[in-house]
């Protein structure tokens, strides 16, 4: 190669290099040069607190000079307020070139601010004794570390007050609609059970409350039974109700929680859940993708009934179902089915697509018995024992004579599910499965028959 070609590549590179510095130092996110005046510090982003509140702390001001280690010690600082979010925290700058300086800029979002502190599961101590262990009021801006140390505070008080066992729980919850605004809720376990009184559901119009409240965990008891306040069970009650909704065709139903009832006197609670179910869609097309082992018109035969009709979780579960069948039962039992739903939300519409990732088909290798002992200190009683000594085990030969997966051929999940029922229709098994055990051959599955036997069946074998 001609070495004016290999300067030139050189000379080339060191210029893109230099290039590339210049656009790295342009960027916003690059740091003022060490000893760069500052012309003018701003605040943006606060609601209820003063800038003088976030200036007070910083060593980076006006008239003084950049430093990168007085910036990281600023954010530190701003942090350590109290009253920042501080994954939103940062100080951006801009040249200022008729000052020869720059301009700081502190962009910052504030917590919200605390609209009502709840306590729930007191009977030691009262609300207002416990408030007053708290650094924080209602009408506050809510304190960055809230959880942290009102558990670690609140803790230390019942230790004192000889509750060594007390445990505490606190969550925030933003205010539906209200942004700037957030709810506390404390909870204390002191030992005492609390008594679920009601559960309210505001927004719930498609489903009759008491058909809700049979499906969470906390929600009143019936007749002489009560049922007991689980905090830990509130996000799955939530999702169960979501869930629910959505099922039934409200694809942006929300449940959230509400506010909860404390009665201290009569150690109960009356909880709600929000509901706000959205609309209600309707299905307008059924498509498919990733069909080639069978027509469209086959697949279609399970899943048109989705079509012209109000969305259902159940019956597109029962329909991915029957495709999922179509598959197995041609041998293709590794094949994977998932969908997802486009949203026309301004028409309340939705397309279901189903997503069909095929795999070859699979064929049957080994058959293989695996017949359950007995663990006669455990499993059986007297009776059971004089049973098994009455009725011998049964021969392999019956059982392999109602298996009706054969060696070689295709796996189908049909002649998978006729074998397990044929062996429970003879009557002499507690239990009867078969699994498919991999082989070297990725398209080859082992049928491992697992059968345990009912000695009170008193059935001798062929």
């Amino acid at each position: 190669m001609p070495r004016s070609s290999v300067f030139g590549r050189i000379l080339l590179l060191f210029s893109c290099l230099f290039m590339l510095a210049g656009e790295a130092l342009a960027r916003p996110g690059a740091l003022p040069a060490d000893g760069t005046r500052i012309t003018e510090v701003r605040v943006e982003g606060l609601n209820r607190l003063s800038p003088a509140t976030i200036l007070r702390v910083m060593e980076l001001r006006e008239g003084g000079v950049f430093t990168e280690e007085t910036y990281r010690e600023d954010l530190q600082m701003i942090s350590n307020i109290g009253r920042i979010n501080p994954l939103e925290l940062r100080i951006g700058w801009e040249e200022d070139p008729e000052a020869a300086g720059v301009i700081l800029t502190v962009h910052v979002r504030e917590n919200p601010m605390i609209r009502e502190i709840s306590i729930i599961g007191n009977v030691r101590f009262s609300r207002t004794q416990i408030k007053n262990q708290l650094d924080f009021a209602e009408g506050d801006i809510l304190p960055t570390g809230i959880r942290a140390s009102t558990i670690r505070s609140l803790q230390n008080f019942y230790r004192d007050g000889g509750y060594r066992a007390a445990r505490v729980a606190v969550d925030v919850h933003p205010v539906a609609g209200e942004e700037s605004m957030a709810d506390v809720v404390i909870t204390v376990n002191e030992g005492q059970r609390i008594r679920i009184s009601a559960l309210h559901l505001p927004g719930n119009d498609h489903f009759l409350d008491f058909y809700i409240r049979t499906r969470v965990s906390n929600s009143p008891g019936l007749l002489f039974f009560n049922n007991y306040f689980d905090q830990h069970a509130i996000e799955d009650d939530l999702a169960i109700i979501q869930s629910l909704y959505q099922r039934a065709g409200f694809l942006d139903a929300e449940a959230r929680r509400g506010r909860f009832e404390y009665d201290e006197d009569k150690q109960s609670i009356e909880l709600t859940y929000e509901i706000e179910p959205g609309p209600r869609y309707r299905v307008t097309e059924v498509r498919t993708e990733g069909v080639t082992y069978f027509t469209l018109d086959e697949i279609g035969r399970h899943t048109r009934s989705l079509a012209s009709r109000t969305f259902s979780g159940r019956r597109l579960v029962r329909a991915l179902d029957r495709v999922r069948e179509l598959y197995g039962n041609e041998g293709y039992v590794d094949t994977d089915l998932s969908y997802r739903l486009e949203r026309d939300r301004e028409a309340r519409e939705v397309a279901i697509v189903i997503e069909v990732d095929e795999s070859p088909p699979v064929f049957v290798g080994d058959i293989r018995l695996h017949k359950e002992e007995f663990d006669f200190d455990v499993e059986l009683n007297l009776f059971d024992r004089f049973m098994d000594w009455f009725a011998p085990p049964t021969k392999d030969e019956t059982i392999l004579r109602e298996i009706r997966l054969v060696p070689g051929e295709k796996y189908r999940a049909s002649d998978e599910q006729r074998t397990v029922q044929r062996l429970r229709n003879l009557g002499i098994f507690r239990q009867v499965r078969v699994t498919r055990e991999p082989t070297v051959d990725p398209n080859v599955r082992n049928a491992v028959i697992e059968v345990e036997e009912d000695p009170a069946a008193a059935f001798v074998g062929a």
